[in-house]
This record gives structure tokens, C-alpha cells and sequence, in this order.
């Protein structure tokens, strides 16, 4: 009898582990499928560039250009970012290590928004709202995406 309880132990013991390996491809189909794409962030990255080199084109172009060029970036970025793609998106609940990685992503992106314009108005040199503009398409780009597989990984494990 003591054989055939150890060999239906370690038969229970074998499909436990096959249920949790399932469990764990679960939760990895999860974050991936609850993950943006990342040409959301490559969008939010762009049009922060064109924030930073708002200051040159006022100086290099001319009066209406310069009122016409931003908007109409902005335009062409998100046309070509969300070409054929669906516009339903998936919505997360905010917890507060959610909120706090939120709130230091954009604490950089102010730094380097505030920063940009007041050394490029400081020193006038051209190639400070262009540096500042691989800045804050990098740091979106990046810790964008960073952020929304952090945020996946959080709803996919229910925590």
C-alpha cells in the first residue's frame, strides 16, 4: 500500500508542477497582451520633441511657419504612429507604486522641458533644443515603455 500512496504522491506532485508551469505561461501571455505597443510611446516621445524644438524654430523660421510647423508635426506623428491601428487601449487601476513610477516619469520630462529652453535661451547655441529633443524622445521611448511592462506585469499578477 506505502507504494502505490508514494506513487500517486508523486503522480499529485507532477501535476502540480505541471499547473503551476501553466499558471506562470498564463501570466507571461498576460503582461505581453496587457503591455502598449511601443509605438505609443515612440508617438509621446516625438511629440515631446517637438516641444524642445519649439524655441529653434522661432528663431530659423518665419512668422507663419512658425505658428503652422508644430501642430502640424504633431499631426504627421500621430497619423504615422496610429496607422491602422485599433484605438481601444486597455485601462489599468492606478495603485500607488503605479502612481509614484508615473509621477517620476514626469517629473523628468518637466526638468528637461524647463531646462531646454532656459540654456538654449542662456547660450543660443542651435544644437541645445536638438540635445534636448533626443533627450525627451529617449526618456519617453524608454522609461515609457519600461513603465507600461512594470504596469503589465503588476495587473497580470493581480497585485
Amino acid at each position: 500500500m506505502s507504494d502505490m500512496q508514494e506513487a500517486e504522491r508523486t503522480l499529485s506532485r507532477e501535476e502540480a508542477q505541471e499547473a503551476l508551469d501553466e499558471v506562470q505561461r498564463v501570466r507571461k501571455t498576460n503582461e505581453q497582451r496587457l503591455r502598449k505597443p511601443g509605438r505609443y510611446w515612440i508617438m509621446v516621445g516625438g511629440f515631446l520633441g517637438v516641444l524642445a524644438l519649439i524655441p529653434l524654430s522661432r528663431d530659423y523660421l518665419t512668422e507663419p511657419w512658425t505658428y503652422l510647423a508644430p501642430p502640424a508635426l504633431l499631426i504627421v506623428i500621430a497619423a504615422a504612429c496610429m496607422w491602422g491601428q485599433p484605438v481601444a487601449g486597455r485601462q489599468y487601476r492606478m495603485t500607488r507604486p503605479m502612481a509614484v513610477q508615473l509621477v517620476r516619469f514626469l517629473l523628468i520630462l518637466c526638468v528637461l522641458t524647463s531646462v531646454g529652453p532656459g540654456l538654449y535661451g542662456a547660450f543660443e547655441h542651435w544644437w541645445i533644443p536638438v540635445l534636448f529633443a533626443f533627450a525627451m524622445f529617449g526618456t519617453s521611448a524608454v522609461l515609457g515603455s519600461r513603465m507600461d511592462r512594470d504596469w503589465a506585469k503588476v495587473v497580470s499578477r493581480g497585485n
